[in-house]
Order: structure tokens, then sequence, then C-alpha cells
């Protein structure tokens, strides 16, 4: 599936919870937003005083509202798409998955193999083939720069999710997420931030079995020191010629392995 950069070019309230939203390539989607808005962030939106005080960022030509809630351009256009995935986890009934620092158990198959997901950088964007391709992970990793909870909440229908805040998270949705995260995975110990160049650790000294980040869109995985760095590279917006990619990691008794997984841009 093609995703292109799309601009809002014209937004109109027509109904409690709808908008009749245009895009520069001429296209027009009138979308009814009431079934998706839930949570702190978006719950506010069902005030249809709330809702009506809808407007386009001028910088990236999407919309927002005051409270820090926004939909992302490529969403709205293709919302067809998109529509059941944000369905399915506003009604899954999925606990959120814990905040801030400290460890998580995951349980995997009867032989203790884990798959975990790894994704960063979506920007706002949910992309159903990086959902489906995350299916079957026991835990889903996001490495920052989510750009909307949104896009949590749809990982959370696949799996349980922990995620850290990057660079571009703001708003009361973001200050809840740490910076960094370990998780305890069987037998192994992961940790997570955002930017690499920010780790003040030394990940071999700590035990970590691997260190996932994000940040750069440039997907690689590599071993260092005995530790495995893995970085899925964006799963958002294309960046110029950048792979849009997740990855995965499987683990075992005294084995980690992970590989990227590109995906269709």
């Amino acid at each position: 599936m093609s995703h292109s950069i799309h601009r809002v070019h014209r937004v109109e309230v027509v109904g409690p919870h709808a908008l009749r939203v245009e895009f520069d390539d001429g296209t027009s989607q009138t979308i009814d937003l009431e079934p998706v808005l839930a949570g702190a962030l978006y719950g506010p939106l069902r005030d249809p005083a709330v809702f009506r005080q809808v407007r386009i960022d001028p910088e990236v030509y999407t919309l927002v509202w005051p409270n820090g809630a926004d939909f992302d351009p490529a969403t709205l256009h293709d919302w067809p798409t998109y529509r059941e995935a944000f369905g399915v986890a506003q009604g899954s009934g999925r606990p959120r998955g814990p905040r801030g620092m400290g460890t998580s158990k995951v349980r995997g198959d009867k032989s203790g193999r884990q798959v975990v997901g790894v994704i960063s950088d979506t920007h706002g964007l949910i992309r159903p083939e990086a959902v489906e391709r995350l299916r079957g992970s026991d835990l889903i990793v996001h490495c920052g720069d989510i750009g909307a909870p949104a896009v949590l909440d749809a990982l959370r229908a696949v799996a349980p999710v922990r995620a850290v805040r990057g660079n571009n998270d703001k708003g009361p949705w973001a200050i809840e997420l740490p910076t960094d995260d370990v998780i305890e995975v069987g037998t192994h110990i992961l940790y997570v931030i955002h930017d690499l160049g920010e780790l003040g650790l030394e990940p071999a000294a700590a035990g970590f079995t691997a260190v996932l980040s994000g940040h750069s869109h440039r997907p690689f995985v590599e071993e260092r020191k005995g530790v495995l760095f893995v970085n899925p590279g964006s799963a958002g917006p294309r960046r110029f010629s950048l792979p849009v990619a997740v990855a995965k990691l499987v683990l075992a008794s005294g084995r980690c392995d992970a590989h990227i997984i590109e995906l269709p841009a």
C-alpha cells in the first residue's frame, strides 16, 4: 500500500463529532470520529464545544485541538483503511501497559521462546502492514516518537505494549511515558531509549541482553561487546529514501536473535 505525504487543505465541522476534510490532492473525506473519541486525550472531544475547536496546524497541515489531540493527515486521507484499526483498539478492552521504569514479565510459548515486536518513529501514522507484521508478538515495544496515543491503542489490540517518549512526543498523554525503560523477558533484560546518542550507561556492565532505540529512522541490528543493538527504523511517514520497517526479537534460553522487516512504502 502506498502512503504518500498528505496535507489538510480545509476542514469543516459537519456534525457533533464529524468533519469534512479536504486534502491538497483535491480529495475529501467526511469522517465521523465519534467511535474513536476515548481516553484522556481524545475523550474530551466528545464535548461538541471542544470538538468544534479543531484547526489546521500551519506547519504540518494536520488537524489539532487545543488540548493536544491530533490526527495524522495520512490517516485521515485513508480513513476507511484505518478506521478498523482505531475501532479495534478502542473497543478491545485491553488494559494499558505499565508506565514508567520497571520490569515486565513476558510469558512465551511452552518452549520458553518469546517474540518481541519492535516499532519506532510512527509520528501518528498507523500502518496496517506494520500492525499485521507485529502479530504473533508476546510484547510490542515502541521506541518513541509515537505521535499520538491512538498508535499505542492500535498496537495494544495485538499484544501488551511498552513505550518510551521520543523528542517529538508532546502533550499530557506523552508526559506519562518514561524516557527510558527496562523490560525483563524471561532470562533476558532489554533496555529501551529513543535516542541512542543519549545512552548514559554501559549496557554490557548493566547486564542487558539488547538495547532498543529509534530516532534515526535508519534500521540496523549489530552486536557490541556481547549486547545486541536494534533500531527498527521508522514505521511512520517515509523520510527521503530510508526504508519503512519494524523489527522482531526472538528470545530463548541463552539466545537473542533480531531481524528487520521492511514494509511497502
